[in-house]
């Protein structure tokens, strides 16, 4: 252990013939005193690894640590070669299932979901622990995701949510699984997931988030009713959440939809002394103002919130400005103001949207 330690600082400073220097005489050393070598294994089927004693894993990872210098002086194209090597010689190596798995992540983050599969679903080869398996089925599933295979990543979503304990894997499947649903408009499906996340995970942060997914979910189904209960439940039993801004802003925004205009004020007057005035705050009092007919304080409101936000969420204030302007039959100022907000605007469709309006108040004229 002494001789691996001093190799291992040798490598630290990549002085690595002094590191092989040691590790050699570790290995030697390890070798003699069980009777045993950590030779490469013969093709026996699926490999069990195991770090049964203190000998055979400071053994493996001695021998990883010489591979590892062999990749740097260039014995190895690329450190995912050297894996596969290695792996290939000792598949019972006790980390054997994270190596694999990292092979398989390799591919994942390099947008390659096709082989990213086919290394992940080999990690099962090597018996990983339950909380191995449960993130390589994760990473399966978001494979799958990518490549708009959203059967077969429900499938596996569902697998890890019937199957696995390890609280952030679970949540993490819970909360990609509502995505899906989401993003099909099955929203009744997507609820029922963010509520067994909710209910199985009431402590969490991702259980508020859900309850704010939930209301934005009921709020598309035109649910009102439902939609208000959700948000006055996060607002209640989290009154020092993070997300409880945007709870109250959805709430404003459904009061204004309402047609209750003195609530919605009433709300947002409350988020104003409680976070100061937000950008998104002036942008609610301005809606609120515009409601109210109160069209030149609306359109201040919008100009000034518009002041403090950036890229596409300031091109739509800017939207809203224009609307109150052309309200006050100043057709001029409102090209103006669309002009700015298609020249600030990230989206090409907000810019079309920009042109659109530029273009029908040049044909009204």
């Amino acid at each position: 252990n002494s001789l691996k330690g001093i190799g291992d600082a040798y490598f630290g400073l990549a002085q690595y013939d002094s590191a092989l220097s040691f590790y050699q005489k570790a290995e030697s050393l390890l070798i003699h005193e069980t009777n045993q070598s950590f030779r490469p294994a013969e093709d026996t089927g699926p490999a069990i690894p195991q770090k049964v004693s203190t000998p055979d894993s400071l053994l493996a990872d001695i021998r990883f640590a010489v591979e590892t210098i062999n990749f740097k002086s260039g014995k190895y194209s690329s450190y995912i070669e050297m894996l596969n090597n290695y792996l290939a010689r000792y598949p019972q190596f006790y980390n054997a299932p994270k190596l694999q798995f990292e092979i398989g992540l390799y591919y994942f983050e390099r947008n390659d979901f096709t082989e990213a599969l086919n290394q992940f679903y080999k990690v099962f080869n090597y018996r990983p622990k339950p909380s191995l398996q449960a993130l390589t089925h994760l990473f399966i599933a978001r494979s799958y995701q990518s490549l708009k295979m959203h059967k077969h990543a429900l499938t596996t979503f569902h697998y890890i949510v019937t199957n696995f304990s390890d609280t952030t894997t679970v949540i993490n499947a819970l909360t990609s699984a509502a995505e899906i649903y989401t993003q099909n408009l099955a929203y009744d499906s997507a609820i029922n997931y963010y509520l067994e996340l909710r209910n199985r995970f009431p402590k969490s942060k991702a259980a508020q988030n859900s309850l704010l997914n939930i209301a934005s979910l009921y709020r598309k189904m035109n649910k009102t009713l439902e939609a208000k209960l959700t948000l006055d439940r996060l607002i209640k039993e989290h009154p020092n959440s993070e997300l409880l801004q945007l709870a109250y802003q959805q709430m404003i925004e459904l009061m204004i939809s309402e047609g209750n205009l003195v609530y919605a004020e009433t709300l947002a007057n409350r988020l104003s002394q409680k976070f100061g005035q937000s950008p998104e705050i002036i942008l609610q009092l301005g809606k609120i103002r515009n409601e109210q007919n109160r069209f030149n304080e609306a359109k201040s409101l919008f100009l000034s919130a518009a002041e403090k936000l950036q890229d596409d969420s300031r091109a739509e204030a800017l939207i809203l400005a224009a609307d109150a302007s052309l309200k006050l039959n100043d057709s001029l100022e409102a090209k103006t103001i669309l002009e700015k907000a298609r020249s600030v605007a990230c989206d090409e469709r907000l810019k079309i949207r920009c042109q659109q309006l530029i273009r029908k108040l040049q044909i009204e004229k």
